[in-house]
């Protein structure tokens, strides 16, 4: 199917903000979340756990609050007027943050560290979860089978662009900036969720997303009702668990590593900004190139095998040969593996699962 079969002329335009928007959500996200790995990694990987179990908690606080305020958006404009105030929420954050690492006060740097790398974890889970909402609320079955390769190609582009872009800046100006630059970004973002919006009709859109939001807790608790009930169910989750704590590992060995090195807070800066740019332009040529033709050639448990393969050698070879060289090169490997097949392979598990 060619593109202009894939979209016919009265969608294009709407197709094409949808997958403008996660370009730019994933362009500024991009630029944002070296500065997370730059102030997380200053020590190496001793507060990495802790920074991960805050991010959880204030996840799980979040979920209620983020629930009842769409709930709340439908008296006042539905579902893109809460992501518009939403959005303008981040970019004052973002601003507060840029101001605070102006501070050259040690305890206050550190301290603003901790808080960005907790807050920007939130950020990236609830942005792209509303944008995703709107987007599954607005389309028909589908109009989403068709259109979410395209918008997904847009976040991956815009996250290699935003990477490179973070990394030329940062031999210009302070790394802060990027926090700038974020906000510049979400404010595109915006526009292109405005016109979105106004290229579709759907009369119920804030009923949709808000509906969708309101039954978080119940359909988390459901979820694992159901997960404890089938032990087809209890493998995935055994499984998605095992590869987590292979990552986290991998995530904090990569932190000590790079402390190690004994690398300036820019130079950090320039290293995490490359892994990325790496990273999701890998996942990019083996979407493009592989994925598809692997799930047809292979069996589901060969692709999913190559997750624990990867982490496998990786250890193997990271406790024979240890270096920093090694270190980029398995966790470039081991993050576009991730994207790129295990992600895809597992929700093609879940196909089979009564709705």
């Amino acid at each position: 199917m060619t593109l202009a079969e894939r979209f016919p002329p009265d969608e294009r335009r709407s197709a094409g903000w949808a997958g403008a928007w996660f370009f730019c959500l994933l362009f500024g996200y991009y630029q944002l979340r070296p500065l997370r790995e730059t102030k997380g990694f200053a020590s190496g990987s001793d507060e990495i756990p802790m920074l991960f179990l805050a991010s959880f908690m204030v996840m799980l606080l979040a979920v209620p609050i983020y629930g009842l305020a769409v709930s709340r958006s439908i008296r006042h404009g539905g579902g893109i007027l809460f992501v518009r105030r939403a959005y303008r929420l981040f970019q004052l954050t973002m601003i507060a943050f840029f101001a605070f690492m102006q501070w050259q006060n040690e305890g206050v740097s550190a301290w603003v560290g901790r808080v960005y790398f907790v807050w920007l974890s939130v950020y990236n889970q609830f942005a792209v979860m509303m944008m995703w909402g709107i987007f599954t609320a607005a389309l028909r079955s589908d109009q989403a089978k068709r259109w979410f390769g395209l918008i997904s190609a847009g976040g991956t582009l815009g996250g290699i662009f935003g990477s490179i872009t973070a990394r030329t800046l940062s031999s210009w100006m302070d790394i802060s900036w990027v926090l700038v630059g974020g906000a510049v970004f979400l404010e595109l973002c915006l526009i292109c969720s405005t016109r979105f919006s106004r290229s579709v009709s759907v009369p119920n859109l804030a009923l949709n997303v808000a509906t969708k939001t309101r039954s978080t807790w119940s359909d988390a608790w459901s979820g694992l009702q159901t997960i404890a009930k089938s032990p087809y169910l209890l493998g995935i989750a055994s499984f998605l668990l095992a590869i987590k704590a292979c990552a986290t590992t991998v995530y904090c060995q990569q932190g000590d590593w790079i402390a190690a090195a004994g690398l300036d807070q820019a130079e950090r800066f320039k290293l995490l900004a490359d892994i990325n740019t790496w990273v999701l332009g890998s996942t990019l040529v083996v979407q493009s190139l592989g994925t598809a033709a692997l799930m047809r050639r292979l069996s589901m448990a060969w692709v999913l095998l190559l997750g624990p393969l990867i982490y496998l050698i990786g250890f193997i070879l990271l406790a024979t040969y240890p270096s920093l060289s090694l270190v980029v090169v398995f966790v470039v490997v081991h993050r576009a593996a991730s994207y790129a097949l295990i992600a895809p392979a597992v929700e093609v598990l879940y196909t089979v699962v009564p709705k």
